[in-house]
């Protein structure tokens, strides 16, 4: 799979996962929202996201759970995902 295509499917796993999380629909989540402010993510919070990406059968990277707590936008989870693939 390229770049592009790994990208778009790694985005469209996250996104899924948050809209099933919050009830949402999936268009209401951009890149660009910023999940402590928008989402109201905090640190803690944001490594058990990255627990639980860890042990999610749609990738095979394994990264620091603390690594999604330097997150601040949708955006950054897909880009630490996918630059780690």
């Amino acid at each position: 799979m390229g770049n592009i295509a790994r990208r778009k499917f790694i985005a469209s796993q996250v996104i899924g996962w948050l809209s099933d999380h919050f009830h949402l629909p999936f268009s209401y989540f951009k890149e660009a929202t910023d999940l402590r402010q928008d989402l109201l993510f905090d640190n803690s919070s944001l490594v058990e996201l990255g627990k639980y990406f860890n042990k999610a059968d749609w990738t095979s990277v394994k990264l620091y759970p603390s690594m999604y707590a330097g997150c601040n936008t949708i955006g950054d989870l897909i880009d630490l995902i996918n630059d780690n693939e």
